[in-house]
């Protein structure tokens, strides 16, 4: 499975430029994947945001400032300042912390709907569940991506934004079903993508001692 890199971002912050490029650049050389949630919470309104993505960083990650980078549901980095000589070299050792989940496979089908009816996502995920620790669950969803925006009016002068995640549709805790799905509307153009996400939901520690609060609650893949 390629590694997921979250990117919270905006068509107003200028420093998050900077963090994209960077994600371009280790991209070319490592399997991975970009999703970015633009903000939507505030006083600068992003038209690429929506409430859910912030309500979903908010939970799942606390921290909502643009730009911040999550990798692998583990990892984050805030900002646009390289800890080591620069910020590629920050993400390629980032990347170097794979999740250990085993072998399975994840298939994901889509039924276009038709006159009135909305479209219907299958899919299906085998995996071993005695490689996680006990009482773990696999939460499954489809994001909503738009492959390119072109919205000029971005102070940050960017103009074109990719893999904006659009929407989240949550599709429960079964490994496999169906589900009528609603998409949408995409900013311009007609290039939305769907892409079933597999979020591994770790049980909530009864360790007494102190919680690291960097610590997130979720290890995530995508497939």
């Amino acid at each position: 499975l390629p590694a997921i890199v979250e990117d919270y971002t905006a068509t107003w912050c200028e420093n998050c430029i900077d963090v994209e490029h960077a994600l371009n650049d280790v991209e070319e050389q490592n399997h991975m994947i970009q999703y970015h949630f633009h903000r939507f919470i505030g006083e600068n309104e992003d038209p690429l945001g929506f409430q859910e993505g912030d309500d979903r960083w908010i939970e799942r990650y606390e921290n909502r400032l643009a730009p911040t980078a999550i990798f692998n549901g583990t990892l984050m980095q805030v900002g646009s300042l390289a800890n080591g000589n620069s910020l590629q070299e920050d993400y390629n050792k980032n990347l170097e912390n794979h999740l250990n989940l085993g072998e399975g496979s994840s298939s994901l089908g889509y039924i276009a709907g038709t006159n009135n009816s909305n479209p219907i996502v299958t899919w299906n995920l085998i995996i071993d569940m005695d490689i996680f620790p006990e009482n773990s669950t696999i939460s499954s969803s489809i994001w909503v991506v738009e492959d390119v925006a072109y919205f000029p009016e971005g102070s940050n002068g960017e103009e074109y934004y990719h893999e904006s995640v659009r929407a989240i549709i949550d599709l429960g805790e079964n490994h496999s079903g169906s589900k009528e799905i609603t998409l949408p509307q995409a900013f311009d153009g007609d290039d939305l993508e769907i892409h079933l996400i597999h979020e591994v939901v770790l049980p909530e520690s009864t360790d007494n001692g102190e919680e690291n609060v960097e610590e997130p609650k979720e290890d995530k893949e995508d497939e």
